[in-house]
């Protein structure tokens, strides 16, 4: 195996998240800050449904048909009150852990509410590797588009929801022109025979480390035999598209959705 290669694996799904710690005691906070809010809110509807009531009975006990400015102001607090914030206080915790120059980008958004709290808490915990994963990605752009192939500019981040090989479709092209490009013969078999045997120990390896998950490691085996022939094939006028896939798989980060609307990322489990 290329010791590119064998290096990875030992990378995949596991982010360095040197803030990890300060970043974990600050959600600590934030979560028992919201049960405060949340029990606060409890009781402050409770309090004004038995208003509201209270005061329809004294509308009905009156029987003249005439609603008080009361009972309007009641309603109009039970609906304030009924209102929930959909990040669920995140804008504030976001801005005790995250950068300066990450305040304006929540990167946590694109995930469901329940979650967002430990999205935002893995992603600020790791922001180099956050930055660096994202750099791959605007390079595998670059790369892919100089073989025809479209990435959008969109970056989303999400908890692992399901296995998947997004790599095999991006890399077609590549692997099309690379096999085209090495000459038939011997040199074509030799260079299929060892591409091949590549591709198995990694999708072996992979597989020891994460046997439930059989698309990522078709999808890094993969990577793995496009390389060798991209290597055999020396086309030094298009771009390596592996390269920025190495680079992404090393910070520890995976790609799960690669389409012309953008990309989707993996944020392993805390």
């Amino acid at each position: 195996m290329q010791d590119s290669f064998r290096s990875l694996v030992d990378s995949l799904l596991r982010p360095e998240r040197p803030c990890l710690p300060s970043c974990l005691r600050e959600r600590e906070h934030h979560r028992a800050a919201q049960t405060r809010i949340a029990e606060r809110r409890a009781r402050a509807l409770a309090q004004c449904r038995a208003n509201i009531e209270s005061a329809r009975e004294a509308v009905f006990a009156a029987n003249n048909g005439h609603v008080s400015a009361r009972m309007t102001k009641l309603e109009r607090e039970w609906r304030t009150l009924s209102r929930t914030d959909p990040d669920a206080g995140c804008m504030d915790l976001w801005a005790r852990i995250a950068p300066y120059s990450w305040i304006d980008r929540k990167r946590w958004r694109d995930s469901e509410p329940a979650v967002r709290a430990d999205v935002a808490t893995a992603l600020a915990a790791d922001v180099s590797g956050v930055e660096a994963a994202e750099s791959a990605i605007a390079s595998l752009r670059v790369a892919l588009a100089a073989w025809g192939t479209t990435l959008g500019p969109q970056i989303r981040w999400s908890p692992f929801e399901r296995d998947a090989d997004a790599v095999t479709g991006l890399l077609a092209e590549p692997l099309r022109v690379a096999c085209e490009a090495v000459a038939v013969g011997d040199t074509r078999s030799i260079v299929g025979e060892r591409t091949r045997q590549l591709s198995r120990i990694v999708h072996e390896a992979v597989r020891e480390r994460f046997p439930e998950r059989p698309l990522l490691a078709q999808a890094i085996a993969h990577a793995a035999f496009v390389d060798g022939w991209l290597r055999a094939a020396a086309l030094a006028d298009l771009p390596d598209p592996v390269a920025p896939l190495r680079e992404l798989w090393s910070t520890g980060y995976g790609l799960v959705v690669a389409d012309g609307t953008g990309v989707t990322l993996e944020i392993p489990s805390l």
